[in-house]
């Protein structure tokens, strides 16, 4: 997906606050045509290269009332949950319709203006090709009655012609364009009742990008990788999965998170990396020498 930035955008209360831009950009390009952004923080980061901590702010500011916005419809705020109730990520872009609705106007537009300057060249071509018509015709036909002689042939000649000519335009000059043929109905086909969405799929496809453009070849993955996960843990949540792709992040910091790799690791991202210092061997014999001396007792 792709959208169109205003400038207007860039006078507003987010003027110059260059993280809260980057992201509500990045929302933009990824959201469907309905203005919806189904994705987890942690990916937003990951493609704008900021922290999950500056993103998370981001979101909030951007769920925030503003009294400065130019669309007064929810306090002003920008974005809103999905769903609240049930998950604490995936946002609904509040005034994307409007702003789909300008281009969508300028681009009807400019579609009419090309369809009307297309029709006016085909309309003159039509009247010039008539023109060539009425000239050429007697011509040829004059020729022909020039092989018959002079006097009565000539005068029976030319009324010949005249009435070919006749014959051929009609009484009534021809239509500049031909004429246009009623258009048949389109089949309606019936619509497909919407499936329910299963939110744990949901949350693992959530780590690939964006679930309503991951194509089936992805989808076939993140089941397997789902099948995977419920052989250890049946009563799997979309809960359990974003605490356990965080933990995935700190036992795996350069790595990629992906439904497959989170489903190889699972038992291991229960819990979140612990890093144990350990002391060099010569620092570890001076303590316990230390102690020793402590104690009244010298270790050589």
């Amino acid at each position: 997906m792709y959208a169109k930035i205003f400038s207007s955008m860039f006078d507003g209360s987010i003027r110059g606050q260059s993280d809260l831009i980057l992201v509500f950009v990045n929302m933009l390009a990824r959201c469907n045509q309905d203005g919806y952004d189904d994705r987890i923080p942690k990916v937003m980061a990951d493609e704008t290269g900021l922290s999950l901590e500056v993103v998370e702010k981001t979101l909030k500011c951007l769920e925030t009332p503003d009294k400065y916005s130019r669309t007064p419809d929810k306090g002003g705020r920008r974005i809103e949950l999905i769903d609240p109730e049930n998950r604490n990520w995936g946002w609904k872009i509040i005034n994307y319709e409007k702003y789909r609705n300008i281009t969508s106007n300028a681009d009807r537009r400019e579609t009419y203006r090309k369809s009307k300057k297309k029709s006016r060249e085909k309309a003159k071509l039509a009247r010039s090709v008539h023109k060539n018509v009425e000239v050429s015709t007697p011509v040829n036909s004059c020729l022909k009655m020039s092989t018959q002689g002079e006097g009565e042939g000539e005068v029976k000649g030319e009324v010949e012609a005249k009435a070919e000519v006749k014959q051929t335009l009609g009484d009534k000059p021809p239509l500049s364009e031909p004429p246009k043929l009623p258009k048949q109905p389109k089949e309606v086909k019936p619509t497909k009742k919407p499936r329910a969405r299963n939110l744990v799929m949901d949350a693992l496809g959530a780590l690939e990008g964006d679930i309503y453009q991951i194509p089936n070849s992805t989808w076939k993955k993140i089941g397997k990788a789902l099948k995977t996960i419920r052989e250890v843990a049946p009563d799997v949540t979309p809960e359990e999965i974003n605490k356990r792709a965080e933990n995935y992040q700190s036992h795996f910091k350069d790595a990629m998170l992906t439904s497959t790799a989170l489903a190889s690791h699972w038992a291991r991202c229960e819990k979140p990396h612990e890093s144990k210092k350990t002391l060099h061997p010569n620092a570890q014999r001076g303590i316990e020498r230390f102690c020793s001396e402590d104690e009244g007792e010298v270790i050589l």
